[in-house]
């Protein structure tokens, strides 16, 4: 499938799934995450099958996407990917579906081109970059918000190449998932009915990165802006949808911080799923995202 080159021999990768000729969905994922997190879980392939095309970006140092000679791992480095797959797709507008961090670059994407989106769904993320959890209370809507000085990237970059390798990580993540410096998302996984196959997803969708290249990525990406731009979230007309397992403690008050931004945005909260919605329960996934699609035509 597709490789866009772009600045410093930069590869960005997508896969499609369905008709050129239908109308496109651009989707992205979270940090370590790749495009398999939503084509592993046939979610792709489903709405393809409902008449959607669905491009699924690798993210800058993620899948099969290559860093170049000078990576830039910046938000806006990837919101620009976005609308170099979009071109290459022929779409002068198009819908955006989003998890994670990709949904940190998808809400900055939709407050700096509104006129390409159709629509936006934005899946256990935020509109700011770092999870300060003060910030995403309803008082901050209206009011500045305290930048961050530091880079915690630097540190999820250290840590990450500390930890001797993704099935190393993955064993100690299972073993002891609340004490893990990434347990807070996989809380859904203690619960879920099928927790042997949510992790072995997991592992097949890490295992498919570059250690380096991903967290080199944390780095560039800096996680420190704390602007959730709720002013520009406010003045976007097309429809957006905004969900998030109530599990996932890291980020479901900023999801429901998006909703509560947006006119009229839709909000939906998985009862019992945590931040990996789509690996957790795809059916209900796909079910909520399906149902947004049809309502706005």
């Amino acid at each position: 499938m597709p490789f866009i080159e772009r600045e410093n021999g930069q590869l960005v990768y997508f896969d499609i799934t369905g008709h050129r000729n239908d109308p496109l969905i651009i989707t992205t994922h979270g940090w370590i995450e790749n495009s398999g997190y939503w084509a592993r879980t046939g979610i792709s392939a489903r709405l393809a099958a409902e008449g959607w095309c669905v491009a699924d970006m690798d993210m800058r140092g993620h899948g099969k996407s290559f860093p170049g000679s000078e990576p830039d791992y910046s938000i806006e480095a990837i919101v620009e990917d976005i609308s170099a797959v979009a071109d290459y797709m022929g779409a002068g507008k198009f819908h955006l579906l989003t998890h994670a961090t990709g949904g940190m670059v998808g809400c900055r994407y939709a407050v700096t081109h509104p006129e390409r989106l159709l629509s936006m769904m934005a899946s256990d993320t935020a509109s700011s970059t770092a999870l300060v959890p003060e910030y995403a209370s309803a008082e901050w809507d209206d009011k500045p918000i305290p930048p961050m000085e530091t880079n915690p990237g630097k540190d999820n970059c250290a840590w990450l190449k500390s930890v001797g390798g993704f099935g190393n990580m993955m064993s100690a993540l299972e073993a002891d998932t609340d004490h893990h410096p990434l347990g807070i998302f996989f809380q859904g996984f203690l619960r879920n009915s099928e927790p042997e196959r949510c992790w072995r997803w997991t592992r097949e969708l890490y295992d498919t990165n570059v250690l380096d290249y991903t967290a080199d990525f944390a780095e560039g990406f800096k996680f420190n802006d704390t602007d959730r731009r709720a002013r520009q979230l406010s003045e976007l007309k097309f429809p957006v949808l905004a969900m998030a397992g109530e599990l996932d403690y890291a980020l479901v008050e900023f999801t429901k911080a998006i909703a509560r931004n947006v006119p009229g945005a839709k909000l939906h909260i998985f009862e019992g799923l945590g931040h990996m919605t789509a690996i957790e329960d795809a059916d209900a996934t796909f079910k909520v995202i399906i149902e947004f699609l049809r309502g706005i035509g």
